[in-house]
């Protein structure tokens, strides 16, 4: 078999997840594969084998399925065992809650299931598995297309409000709501979102709940959270969209702020030629090298160099224990004694492990 690794040395990593068995020597459960990740719209990766090994431990679940991929939050299809049958959906997603919300402990903001992105499926739905039992996650988004673009959808809607409240009733609503979701670190109408630590979960409930409450006539934006970065440019925002008389829900007009950029930097200098004189010394300009290369180049240099001083190499401070003399040298054959005979090499100075390194013996072989 070919190694596709060295750790141990001439290994082989397949990517498959096993579980040992908590009773039983040499026996393992096969949980997955280790590339099993679903990629957001936000280029975040979530994880979802913690989270689904957890929910599937329930009784009443047979099959815990997380997805996501390309969308701004993941969601959970939760396929009922045949002792939850005869649940209402209300019912099965409150006993399984506490599962959820134990799974969410342990995952990324971004990668906690929210309640109202649990779809729960009935007993006895086929569900796409391989020999080892496994399900197969590619061909369970493309059986569950529809079900999952139904739960967005759902998500996307909501239901619209009926409070209609004015600028500072406005901000002191969504201060408090800020603060059931993200708690009391979100201060006055002026503290940012992100830095009061609200995450794009945090941020999808938000909108959510100020769609449910709000009469706005409109609908909000995906990103609109984050877009108003605050409670008081919010608030604004939502008081003018639902003044508004068009449906546009963009923050800012974006047309008009590319033609302020075009303005500003349609401006330029006329370029006057003028004679240029020899320079009293030569500029090198280094970009993408190491911090050795500039004091290399120096000693390459045909003439004493008469620049600005080159800036001193920032290294790492490092401790390392003393190496052999013998340990830069390689050995070959003499031809006329077919003896070994020791041929000095010239040492990697750009080798952390090298005595001299980094400031000492910084002149190369010409």
């Amino acid at each position: 078999m070919k190694s596709n690794s060295d750790d141990p040395p001439e290994s082989y990593h397949s990517k498959d997840l096993f579980r040992p068995h908590p009773s039983i020597p040499n026996a393992w459960k096969y949980l997955g594969r280790l590339d099993d990740c679903i990629t957001l719209v936000n280029g975040k990766k979530v994880l979802p084998l913690p989270i689904e090994g957890r929910i599937r431990g329930e009784a009443l679940v047979k099959e815990a399925v997380v997805f996501g991929v390309a969308r701004s939050i993941p969601g959970l299809l939760a396929f009922r065992a045949e002792s939850a049958r005869d649940m209402s959906d209300v019912e099965f997603i409150s006993a399984i809650w506490p599962a959820v919300e134990a799974a969410n402990q342990h995952a990324e903001g971004f990668s906690q299931i929210g309640k109202d992105m649990i779809v729960p499926l009935p007993a006895g739905i086929a569900i796409p598995l391989t020999d080892k039992g496994s399900m197969i996650r590619p061909q369970m988004y493309k059986v569950f297309e529809m079900v999952i673009d139904e739960a967005y959808d759902k998500l996307e809607e909501g239901q619209e409000g009926s409070l209609t409240l004015d600028l500072p009733s406005l901000e002191a609503y969504l201060i408090k709501l800020g603060q059931q979701i993200i708690g009391p670190q979100l201060l006055d109408p002026r503290t940012n979102f992100f830095s009061a630590g609200m995450g794009s979960l945090q941020a999808i409930q938000m909108r959510g709940l100020i769609a449910k409450d709000l009469n706005l006539g409109k609908k909000l934006t995906q990103n609109v959270i984050f877009d108003t970065a605050n409670v008081s440019n919010l608030a604004k925002h939502l008081l003018r969209l639902r003044q508004s008389q068009d449906g546009n829900d963009e923050v800012g007009d974006p047309v008009a702020e590319m033609e302020t950029m075009i303005q500003k930097y349609s401006i330029f200098e006329r370029h006057v030629p003028r004679s240029s004189t020899e320079p009293d010394y030569h500029v090198v300009v280094l970009t993408g090298v190491t911090p050795l290369l500039p004091f290399h180049l120096q000693d390459l240099l045909p003439h004493p160099w008469q620049g600005p001083p080159l800036p001193h190499p920032k290294l790492p401070s490092i401790s390392l224990p003393p190496i052999p003399r013998g340990s830069y040298q390689t050995f070959c054959l003499d031809q006329r004694s077919q003896s070994p005979a020791p041929r000095p090499r010239r040492a990697n100075l750009h080798h952390p492990r090298h005595p001299n390194y980094p400031y000492n013996s910084l002149r190369l072989a010409r």
